[in-house]
This record gives C-alpha cells, structure tokens and sequence, in this order.
C-alpha cells in the first residue's frame, strides 16, 4: 500500500531543451527541478530534485540516465519547527527507461493543517539553493441550499452538488463515488466506484467521462447516468439481494494557489496527488525549476433513498 502510495506520489520530470541552427540540440545548460506537493491527510511527504541532461538526440525519451540528484540537503520549516528529509527507494517495475530504482526525498512525521505556511530549501552537493513557500488551503464545505443529501434529488433530475471555501481564485478537484457491499460465497466485501459526469459514445462503446480539476465550486450530475452505472453494477447477476448499498462519497481536492496556478498555465489533470512538469516552464521555485504546493481534501456524504435502491433489487444499509 506504501508502495503505490508512494509511487503516485513521485513527481514526473522536468525536460529542458534549446535550439540552434548549428547543432539542434543546443547547447547544454545545467538546471535543477524541486518538486513536493504537500498533503494534509497524510504525515508522509515527499520531495525529488532532478537536474536537466544534455540528450544525445533530439528525443529526450532517449536518455536512460536517471535525472535524480543525490545527496541533496532538504529542510522544511512549520510553525518554528525544522524537518529534515531522508532518501529512499522502491523498485521501478517498469524499467523501458530507466533501470534504476525510482529514488526520492521523504519525512513520516509532518501532519500541516490549513491556513498555516511551510517553507522549502533543498542545498544542492553544488552549493546550489532552491527555495519555495507554501500556504496550506482551506478545507472546502457544503453550501447549504445547494448541496443535494440524498439520491434521487427530491426535486429534478439533476444532482447539485456546490461546496464554499474562505479563500478565491483556487482551484478544485471533486470525485464522487458509490460505496456497497457484496455478498460472494457467504463473505461480504466492500467495494467503491467512480461516479462519471456522463457518458460518451464512441462508435459501440460508451466511455465515461470523469471531472477535471477546474475553478468551479460545483459539479451537476444527471440521475440519467446514475441510474446506469447504478444497474451496470450488478449486470448479469440475478442475485440483486446480495448488493447492499451503503452512500455515496465526494471528495473535494483544494488546490493551493501555487497548483492552482500551475493547473491552469497547464490545463492538465494532476493525478492523484501528483503533478508534471514535461508541458508547462510553470514554476515557484527560487533558484530553479518546479513547483511546491499543497492540497487538502474535503469529504462528504451523500445517502440513498431507500424506494430508489428497492427499485433496482438492492438493499439500504445506511437508512
């Protein structure tokens, strides 16, 4: 579990390249790239500090020297307290690049809350410094009046979901998910589905579209595409007794305004908890190259009409 957790966290890399009408690779400048993006729900951080690379071609897919820096010094500040991070490693299984192991930054005792500052400093083997700060977000909260509690809305057919935060100009990432229980051989397991936006049909296949991160405090659902994941989750099976349906979930992911900028200069999807840095020169960092921010998310839940669960055969476990 550490190990994915960890994964998704590790930053992508950032690729610098020049042109001249002489050599069309360019001439070779040495930058450096600091990547963290601190998270509130978790006392595990990570940090990676890459450094650009003179490429034998003009695909830079062709380097299989790891860009990673070693022996890099980083420190944290929070509420006067220093954090120093330690180097680690965990096995790259896909080695189509690179065949080392994918190296990192981390600390394991960091729990920041919303609304207070970090600050960053990585010192280089060079005696190169790359500095940034951070402001923690607010924690995104219902609007009340515009926030739907149950599932089907009692008015309409669309679900409105529309949260508030203390602060402007951020930008946010909601996910909504379905959560039940199904009995298989006697044992009863739990499990989760992403809720998609709607439905696009290409050719004989219809393909789920899912919310991007954008500036917008809300996200509309139509109970249309409820209704059919609701029914695709039990396609096939006749026993609708053995699925017990618990709530929904959303998630709401805060981007500080250092991702928010980013998110927007990029127009790109941060996955999970990650962020790359191969389609923007988008930076906050002194002395270099990459980004330090920070998210925090928001959970809310969303129950299910009994009648409404009835209708497809299932059960309410959340009454």
């Amino acid at each position: 579990m550490k190990n994915t957790f960890i994964s998704a966290a590790i930053l992508s890399l950032l690729f610098i390249s020049c042109k001249e009408d002489f050599n069309p690779l360019g001439e070779y400048s040495e930058r450096y790239s600091l990547n963290c993006v601190i998270k509130v729900d978790t006392s595990f951080q990570v940090a990676t500090v890459t450094q650009s690379y003179l490429g034998q071609t003009t695909d830079p897919f062709e380097n299989t020297q790891d860009p990673f820096v070693d022996f890099v010094y980083i420190r944290m500040w929070y509420k006067g307290e220093v954090y120093i991070f330690n180097d680690s490693s965990i096995t790259r299984t896909d080695k189509s690049r690179y065949n080392t192991d994918i190296k990192f930054y981390y600390i394991n005792n960091l729990n920041p809350q919303p609304g207070n500052d970090l600050e960053i400093e990585a010192l280089l083997p060079n005696g190169r410094r790359l500095k940034s700060v951070t402001r923690i977000p607010a924690r995104a909260s219902k609007k009340y009046g515009s926030f739907e509690n149950k599932i089907p809305p009692e008015i309409g057919d669309i679900m409105h979901l529309q949260w508030t935060s203390d602060e402007t100009n951020l930008v946010y990432h909601p996910r909504l998910y379905i959560i039940y229980n199904k009995t298989e051989n006697g044992v009863q397991y739990r499990k989760s589905v992403p809720v998609p936006l709607e439905y696009y049909k290409k050719g004989g296949e219809e393909i789920p579209i899912y919310p991007n991160p954008s500036a917008t405090p809300y996200v509309n659902i139509k109970m249309e595409t409820i209704n059919k994941l609701m029914k695709s989750i039990s396609d096939g099976d006749e026993e609708k007794r053995h699925y017990e349906f618990m709530y929904c979930i959303l998630e709401v992911i805060t981007y500080d305004k250092n991702l928010s900028l980013y998110n927007s200069s990029s127009n790109t999807v941060l996955d999970d908890y990650s962020i790359k840095l191969d389609e923007t020169d988008y930076t906050n960092i002194t002395g270099g190259f990459g980004v330090f921010g920070s998210l925090v998310k928001s959970t809310f839940i969303i129950k299910f009409n009994t009648p409404y669960l009835e209708s497809f055969g299932y059960r309410n476990g959340f009454e």
